[in-house]
């Protein structure tokens, strides 16, 4: 983080993941204020998306509505977006290599 001016966040829609969403938020202002004035969250990019759940729709509402109450502080992330591909769960994908086959 110290080298780079974005941090591009891979979320899963997870409660747990909102507790380390929080503690990477910290990691950032950290090293921002320490390190690195120009780093600054870019966005969220949400994965193993299952939009059948209800807890994935839910925690992709809390995650787009934090970061836009967000806009107006002065934090590292303040500018940062939810970006709206929703990168699913492919439950062949994870099999491919136990059957022995590409994932292609």
């Amino acid at each position: 983080m110290a080298a780079v001016d974005e941090v591009l966040l891979p979320l899963q829609p997870h409660f747990l993941a909102l507790h380390g969403l929080s503690q990477l938020l910290q990691t950032i202002e950290v090293v921002s204020r320490r390190l690195n004035p120009r780093l600054h969250l870019a966005g969220v990019v949400l994965c193993q998306y299952e939009s059948a759940t209800r807890l994935a729709g839910e925690v992709s509402q809390n995650v787009i509505e934090y970061f836009e109450d967000q806009r107006d502080q002065q934090k590292p992330w303040s500018g940062a977006k939810v970006f709206q591909t929703r990168i699913r769960c492919n439950i062949r994908l994870a099999e491919a290599p136990s059957f022995g086959q590409s994932i292609l």
